[in-house]
Protein backbone atom coordinates (compact mmCIF):
# COMPACT_ATOMS: atom_id res chain seq x y z
CA UNK A 1 0.00 0.00 0.00
CA UNK A 2 1.18 3.50 -0.84
CA UNK A 3 0.17 6.80 0.72
CA UNK A 4 -0.87 9.08 -2.12
CA UNK A 5 -1.81 12.75 -2.07
CA UNK A 6 -3.53 14.28 -5.09
CA UNK A 7 -2.73 17.97 -5.36
CA UNK A 8 -5.41 20.09 -7.03
CA UNK A 9 -4.90 23.78 -7.94
CA UNK A 10 -8.52 24.74 -7.21
CA UNK A 11 -10.70 24.77 -4.08
CA UNK A 12 -12.07 21.30 -3.46
CA UNK A 13 -15.66 22.49 -3.09
CA UNK A 14 -15.71 23.78 -6.68
CA UNK A 15 -16.86 21.75 -9.68
CA UNK A 16 -13.86 22.64 -11.82
CA UNK A 17 -12.72 19.88 -14.14
CA UNK A 18 -9.49 19.35 -12.19
CA UNK A 19 -11.47 18.67 -9.00
CA UNK A 20 -13.71 16.15 -10.76
CA UNK A 21 -10.61 14.46 -12.19
CA UNK A 22 -8.95 14.31 -8.77
CA UNK A 23 -12.02 12.70 -7.21
CA UNK A 24 -12.22 10.07 -9.94
CA UNK A 25 -8.53 9.13 -9.68
CA UNK A 26 -8.73 9.04 -5.88
CA UNK A 27 -11.47 6.43 -6.19
CA UNK A 28 -9.28 4.35 -8.48
CA UNK A 29 -6.33 4.48 -6.06
CA UNK A 30 -8.63 3.38 -3.24
CA UNK A 31 -9.83 0.44 -5.33
CA UNK A 32 -6.17 -0.49 -5.84
CA UNK A 33 -5.70 -0.61 -2.06
CA UNK A 34 -3.83 2.65 -1.48
CA UNK A 35 -4.39 5.34 1.14
CA UNK A 36 -5.31 8.51 -0.73
CA UNK A 37 -6.45 12.05 -0.06
CA UNK A 38 -7.04 15.20 -2.13
CA UNK A 39 -5.64 18.56 -1.10
CA UNK A 40 -5.48 22.05 -2.55
CA UNK A 41 -1.78 22.37 -3.12
CA UNK A 42 0.12 20.15 -0.67
CA UNK A 43 -0.65 19.99 3.07
CA UNK A 44 3.00 19.26 4.01
CA UNK A 45 2.11 15.79 5.30
CA UNK A 46 4.69 13.28 4.00
CA UNK A 47 3.45 10.69 1.50
CA UNK A 48 4.90 8.12 -0.89
CA UNK A 49 3.49 9.73 -4.03
CA UNK A 50 2.29 13.24 -4.81
CA UNK A 51 0.12 13.42 -7.91
CA UNK A 52 0.06 17.03 -9.10
CA UNK A 53 -2.67 18.23 -11.45
CA UNK A 54 -1.37 20.99 -13.75
CA UNK A 55 2.33 21.43 -14.35
CA UNK A 56 2.29 25.24 -14.35
CA UNK A 57 -0.02 25.84 -11.38
CA UNK A 58 1.61 22.95 -9.50
CA UNK A 59 5.21 24.07 -9.96
CA UNK A 60 5.72 25.37 -6.41
CA UNK A 61 3.85 22.42 -4.91
CA UNK A 62 6.09 19.94 -6.72
CA UNK A 63 9.23 21.72 -5.56
CA UNK A 64 8.03 21.92 -1.94
CA UNK A 65 7.21 18.21 -1.90
CA UNK A 66 10.51 17.09 -3.40
CA UNK A 67 12.52 19.23 -0.98
CA UNK A 68 10.56 17.93 2.04
CA UNK A 69 10.21 14.30 0.88
CA UNK A 70 13.28 13.42 -1.23
CA UNK A 71 12.33 9.71 -1.15
CA UNK A 72 8.82 10.42 -2.42
CA UNK A 73 7.77 10.32 -6.06
CA UNK A 74 6.22 13.27 -7.87
CA UNK A 75 3.84 12.46 -10.71
CA UNK A 76 2.44 15.28 -12.86
CA UNK A 77 -0.86 14.94 -14.70
CA UNK A 78 -0.95 17.45 -17.53
CA UNK A 79 -4.12 19.43 -18.13
CA UNK A 80 -5.44 21.10 -21.27
CA UNK A 81 -3.97 24.50 -20.45
CA UNK A 82 -0.58 22.84 -19.88
CA UNK A 83 -0.55 20.88 -23.11
CA UNK A 84 -2.20 23.20 -25.59
CA UNK A 85 -1.31 26.65 -24.24
CA UNK A 86 1.36 27.09 -21.58
CA UNK A 87 3.94 24.45 -22.57
CA UNK A 88 3.85 25.27 -26.32
CA UNK A 89 4.39 28.92 -25.35
CA UNK A 90 7.52 27.91 -23.44
CA UNK A 91 6.31 28.28 -19.85
CA UNK A 92 9.41 28.17 -17.69
CA UNK A 93 7.43 27.03 -14.64
CA UNK A 94 5.87 24.20 -16.62
CA UNK A 95 9.21 23.09 -18.06
CA UNK A 96 10.76 23.04 -14.59
CA UNK A 97 7.95 20.89 -13.24
CA UNK A 98 8.31 18.39 -16.08
CA UNK A 99 12.06 18.20 -15.54
CA UNK A 100 11.61 17.48 -11.81
CA UNK A 101 8.74 15.01 -12.16
CA UNK A 102 9.45 11.31 -11.74
CA UNK A 103 6.63 10.50 -14.17
CA UNK A 104 4.34 12.52 -16.44
CA UNK A 105 0.81 11.47 -17.35
CA UNK A 106 -1.23 12.61 -20.34
CA UNK A 107 -4.81 11.52 -21.05
CA UNK A 108 -4.68 11.25 -24.85
CA UNK A 109 -1.94 10.23 -27.26
CA UNK A 110 -2.54 13.42 -29.25
CA UNK A 111 -1.03 15.40 -26.37
CA UNK A 112 2.41 13.82 -26.72
CA UNK A 113 3.39 15.95 -29.72
CA UNK A 114 3.23 19.07 -27.54
CA UNK A 115 5.77 17.73 -25.05
CA UNK A 116 9.51 18.33 -25.45
CA UNK A 117 11.15 15.15 -26.75
CA UNK A 118 13.34 14.79 -23.68
CA UNK A 119 10.27 14.09 -21.55
CA UNK A 120 8.67 11.43 -23.77
CA UNK A 121 10.42 8.49 -22.13
CA UNK A 122 8.92 9.18 -18.70
CA UNK A 123 5.47 10.01 -20.06
CA UNK A 124 2.54 7.58 -19.83
CA UNK A 125 -0.83 7.80 -21.58
CA UNK A 126 -3.73 6.97 -19.28
CA UNK A 127 -7.13 7.60 -20.91
CA UNK A 128 -9.64 9.02 -18.48
CA UNK A 129 -12.83 7.15 -17.74
CA UNK A 130 -16.22 8.32 -16.68
CA UNK A 131 -18.91 7.05 -14.36
CA UNK A 132 -22.30 8.72 -14.42
CA UNK A 133 -25.43 8.00 -12.42
CA UNK A 134 -28.65 6.78 -13.96
CA UNK A 135 -30.27 9.79 -15.63
CA UNK A 136 -34.02 9.79 -16.19
CA UNK A 137 -35.65 11.44 -19.18
CA UNK A 138 -35.55 11.34 -22.93
CA UNK A 139 -34.78 13.74 -25.74
CA UNK A 140 -37.28 16.54 -26.24
CA UNK A 141 -38.41 15.78 -29.79
CA UNK A 142 -40.44 19.00 -30.07
CA UNK A 143 -37.29 21.12 -30.49
CA UNK A 144 -33.68 20.84 -31.61
CA UNK A 145 -32.17 21.18 -28.15
CA UNK A 146 -28.50 22.14 -27.99
CA UNK A 147 -26.57 21.90 -24.71
CA UNK A 148 -23.35 23.74 -23.96
CA UNK A 149 -21.84 22.36 -20.74
CA UNK A 150 -18.97 23.92 -18.82
CA UNK A 151 -18.09 26.87 -16.65
CA UNK A 152 -18.27 30.20 -18.46
CA UNK A 153 -14.73 31.39 -19.10
CA UNK A 154 -13.00 32.83 -22.13
CA UNK A 155 -10.94 29.73 -22.97
CA UNK A 156 -14.21 27.81 -23.41
CA UNK A 157 -15.57 30.34 -25.95
CA UNK A 158 -18.90 29.74 -24.18
CA UNK A 159 -21.19 31.93 -26.28
CA UNK A 160 -20.14 30.75 -29.73
CA UNK A 161 -23.25 28.58 -30.10
CA UNK A 162 -25.74 31.34 -29.30
CA UNK A 163 -23.77 33.79 -31.44
CA UNK A 164 -24.20 31.48 -34.43
CA UNK A 165 -27.84 30.63 -33.71
CA UNK A 166 -28.71 34.32 -33.43
CA UNK A 167 -27.74 34.72 -37.10
CA UNK A 168 -30.55 32.34 -38.12
CA UNK A 169 -33.84 33.64 -36.67
CA UNK A 170 -35.73 31.36 -39.07
CA UNK A 171 -34.57 28.33 -37.05
CA UNK A 172 -37.57 28.57 -34.75
CA UNK A 173 -37.23 24.96 -33.55
CA UNK A 174 -33.77 25.51 -32.00
CA UNK A 175 -33.19 25.89 -28.25
CA UNK A 176 -29.80 26.54 -26.62
CA UNK A 177 -29.41 25.39 -23.01
CA UNK A 178 -26.19 26.61 -21.39
CA UNK A 179 -25.09 24.78 -18.22
CA UNK A 180 -22.28 26.22 -16.13
CA UNK A 181 -21.47 28.92 -13.62
CA UNK A 182 -19.92 32.25 -14.59
CA UNK A 183 -16.38 32.44 -13.24
CA UNK A 184 -16.22 36.20 -13.48
CA UNK A 185 -18.58 39.16 -13.65
CA UNK A 186 -18.00 39.74 -17.37
CA UNK A 187 -19.19 36.23 -18.25
CA UNK A 188 -22.32 36.67 -16.12
CA UNK A 189 -23.11 39.97 -17.85
CA UNK A 190 -22.76 38.36 -21.27
CA UNK A 191 -24.96 35.41 -20.34
CA UNK A 192 -27.72 37.68 -19.07
CA UNK A 193 -27.45 39.91 -22.13
CA UNK A 194 -27.88 36.92 -24.41
CA UNK A 195 -30.91 35.78 -22.43
CA UNK A 196 -32.41 39.21 -22.92
CA UNK A 197 -31.85 39.44 -26.66
CA UNK A 198 -32.18 35.81 -27.84
CA UNK A 199 -35.46 34.10 -26.79
CA UNK A 200 -34.17 30.68 -27.87
CA UNK A 201 -31.28 30.85 -25.38
CA UNK A 202 -31.43 29.95 -21.70
CA UNK A 203 -28.59 30.18 -19.19
CA UNK A 204 -29.17 27.53 -16.50
CA UNK A 205 -26.22 28.44 -14.30
CA UNK A 206 -24.11 26.13 -12.14
CA UNK A 207 -26.30 23.06 -11.68
CA UNK A 208 -25.66 19.89 -9.66
CA UNK A 209 -24.12 17.28 -11.94
CA UNK A 210 -27.22 15.11 -12.21
CA UNK A 211 -29.34 18.08 -13.29
CA UNK A 212 -26.78 19.13 -15.88
CA UNK A 213 -26.69 15.60 -17.27
CA UNK A 214 -30.49 15.55 -17.43
CA UNK A 215 -30.45 18.65 -19.65
CA UNK A 216 -27.78 17.03 -21.82
CA UNK A 217 -29.85 13.87 -22.19
CA UNK A 218 -32.84 16.01 -23.15
CA UNK A 219 -30.89 17.64 -26.00
CA UNK A 220 -30.38 16.54 -29.59
CA UNK A 221 -26.71 17.52 -29.58
CA UNK A 222 -24.11 18.94 -27.21
CA UNK A 223 -21.43 21.37 -28.35
CA UNK A 224 -17.88 21.91 -27.08
CA UNK A 225 -16.66 25.20 -28.58
CA UNK A 226 -13.42 25.57 -26.59
CA UNK A 227 -10.22 27.15 -27.82
CA UNK A 228 -8.30 24.40 -26.03
CA UNK A 229 -9.14 21.23 -24.08
CA UNK A 230 -7.31 18.44 -22.30
CA UNK A 231 -9.87 15.63 -22.26
CA UNK A 232 -13.23 17.21 -21.41
CA UNK A 233 -15.62 15.20 -19.25
CA UNK A 234 -18.61 16.78 -20.98
CA UNK A 235 -17.75 14.97 -24.22
CA UNK A 236 -17.41 11.61 -22.47
CA UNK A 237 -20.68 12.30 -20.65
CA UNK A 238 -22.44 12.96 -23.95
CA UNK A 239 -20.96 9.83 -25.53
CA UNK A 240 -22.07 7.76 -22.52
CA UNK A 241 -25.59 9.20 -22.63
CA UNK A 242 -25.87 8.63 -26.37
CA UNK A 243 -25.95 12.33 -27.24
CA UNK A 244 -24.20 13.39 -30.49
CA UNK A 245 -21.31 15.84 -30.15
CA UNK A 246 -20.11 18.85 -32.14
CA UNK A 247 -16.63 19.92 -31.03
CA UNK A 248 -13.75 22.13 -32.03
CA UNK A 249 -10.73 20.54 -33.69
CA UNK A 250 -8.43 20.95 -30.69
CA UNK A 251 -6.19 18.19 -29.39
CA UNK A 252 -8.23 17.08 -26.38
CA UNK A 253 -11.50 16.91 -28.30
CA UNK A 254 -9.97 15.06 -31.23
CA UNK A 255 -8.24 12.67 -28.82
CA UNK A 256 -11.63 11.62 -27.46
CA UNK A 257 -13.77 11.70 -30.59
CA UNK A 258 -11.24 10.60 -33.20
CA UNK A 259 -9.92 12.43 -36.23
CA UNK A 260 -12.70 11.08 -38.46
CA UNK A 261 -15.54 12.37 -36.28
CA UNK A 262 -17.95 14.24 -38.55
CA UNK A 263 -19.02 16.72 -35.88
CA UNK A 264 -15.65 18.49 -35.67
CA UNK A 265 -15.33 22.14 -36.68
CA UNK A 266 -12.60 24.78 -36.74
CA UNK A 267 -12.38 26.79 -33.53
CA UNK A 268 -14.39 29.99 -33.75
CA UNK A 269 -15.63 29.26 -37.29
CA UNK A 270 -19.24 30.47 -37.50
CA UNK A 271 -19.83 29.04 -40.96
CA UNK A 272 -18.68 25.52 -40.10
CA UNK A 273 -20.72 25.39 -36.91
CA UNK A 274 -23.80 26.76 -38.69
CA UNK A 275 -23.36 24.08 -41.36
CA UNK A 276 -23.39 21.38 -38.67
CA UNK A 277 -26.57 22.83 -37.16
CA UNK A 278 -28.16 22.90 -40.62
CA UNK A 279 -27.28 19.25 -41.17
CA UNK A 280 -28.70 18.37 -37.76
CA UNK A 281 -31.99 20.04 -38.72
CA UNK A 282 -32.23 18.87 -42.32
CA UNK A 283 -30.13 15.75 -42.99
CA UNK A 284 -31.85 12.56 -41.97
CA UNK A 285 -29.59 10.20 -40.07
CA UNK A 286 -26.78 12.71 -39.48
CA UNK A 287 -27.10 12.87 -35.70
CA UNK A 288 -27.57 9.10 -35.51
CA UNK A 289 -24.30 8.67 -37.41
CA UNK A 290 -22.46 10.95 -34.97
CA UNK A 291 -23.91 9.02 -32.06
CA UNK A 292 -22.69 5.75 -33.58
CA UNK A 293 -19.20 7.22 -33.94
CA UNK A 294 -19.23 8.08 -30.25
CA UNK A 295 -20.47 4.65 -29.24
CA UNK A 296 -17.65 3.04 -31.22
CA UNK A 297 -15.03 4.88 -29.14
CA UNK A 298 -16.49 4.96 -25.63
CA UNK A 299 -14.91 1.59 -24.79
CA UNK A 300 -11.46 3.18 -25.08
CA UNK A 301 -12.23 5.21 -21.97
CA UNK A 302 -13.50 2.54 -19.61
CA UNK A 303 -12.82 2.43 -15.88
CA UNK A 304 -10.93 -0.82 -16.37
CA UNK A 305 -8.54 0.74 -18.90
CA UNK A 306 -7.84 3.77 -16.71
CA UNK A 307 -7.43 1.64 -13.58
CA UNK A 308 -4.87 -0.58 -15.30
CA UNK A 309 -2.95 2.50 -16.40
CA UNK A 310 -2.69 3.91 -12.89
CA UNK A 311 -1.84 0.50 -11.50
Amino acid sequence: MKTITISCPYPLDSRMGNVVTAERIAGIFEELGHEVKITKGWDSVPCDVLLVLNAVKGAETTQEFQEACPEGKAVVLLTGTDIFRDLPKGSERGQQTLAKADRIVIMTETARVNLPVEFHEKTAVIPQSLAIPEIAGERDESVLGITVVGHLRKVKNPFHVVEVISQYPEWEDVRVWQVGGALDEEMEVWAKQWEGQEPRYRWLGDLPREQGLAWMKKSAVTVNSSFLEGAPSSILEAMTLGVPVFATMVGGNVGLLGEDHEGLFETGNDEELACLFAKAREEEGFLEKLNAQGEARIGLFSREVEKEGWK
